[in-house]
């Protein structure tokens, strides 16, 4: 296992401190560098194993087993661990608009997520935002939000999330919204920069023909069977 793989081992999930199970011993390794898919029917629990994953975890739920990220094992028992851990993983939401702000040029926007969490404003400086993957998408530093395509938008708030320190990114039906052409720019994107920046990409799609085309690591599928809390993973 490299050191820059994501590991969960034994990890269980549930809603409730002493109620059933949601998740049992979830046992995967993902590889950086590629783009691993969750795939499973509406309401089979696919938000709640990015929750998981990320280790956003309420303090009335239930979680045990352990992560290992970048070599190092974090107890998903212990808070402070599972901070620090958490820290490392970033969610692009579903509805990027949400993360950027239109009026603002593109090299603002990434200069927003490297201020500090409690910023003097003459720390606000774009001079050092540079990003050779961006370039090459065709996205200009100087070009304001607001006259970029849907998927160019989707590309900015991936390369934002990843800027910001993640190891990790969770992206959850990232080209639901967009068209053929803008599709295949994010995902050919996306492929790239798994590979460039060596991260781990993990994926929520309902498309079988993109995860068929551009799932380079595992597929995991969720099911729910009848009459049970429990979910059942395959991973593939």
């Amino acid at each position: 296992m490299h050191t820059q793989d994501l590991s969960l081992q034994n990890v269980s999930f549930g809603f409730k401190k002493n109620g059933p199970l949601f998740f049992k011993s979830i046992n995967i390794s993902m590889e950086a560098g590629k783009l691993h898919f969750v795939q499973g029917s509406n309401g089979s629990g696919k938000s709640t194993l990015f929750r998981v994953i990320q280790g956003a975890v309420q303090l009335t739920e239930y979680i045990d087993g352990l992560y290992m990220l970048n070599g190092v094992v974090y107890s998903s028992v212990k808070q402070v661990a599972l901070d620090r851990y958490s820290m490392q993983v970033k969610q692009v939401i579903q509805n990027v608009q949400q993360m950027l702000i239109a009026q603002m040029t593109v090299a603002e926007n990434i200069a927003f997520t490297r201020m500090r969490r409690f910023p003097f404003l003459h720390t606000f400086s774009t001079k050092k935002v540079e990003d050779s993957f961006l370039q090459k998408a065709n996205i200009m530093l100087n070009q304001p939000v607001y006259t970029l395509s849907g998927g160019q938008k989707q590309l900015l708030a991936i390369v934002m999330s990843a800027h910001n320190a993640g190891q990790v990114l969770l992206l959850d039906e990232p080209t639901a919204a967009l068209d053929d052409v803008n599709t295949e720019l994010v995902m050919n994107n996306l492929t790239m920069l798994a590979q460039e920046r060596n991260i781990i990409v993990i994926i929520i799609c309902h498309d079988t023909d993109i995860v068929k085309k551009y799932c380079s690591g595992k597929l995991i599928t969720i099911k729910k069977e009848a009459d049970q809390v429990t979910r059942v993973i395959t991973i593939t």
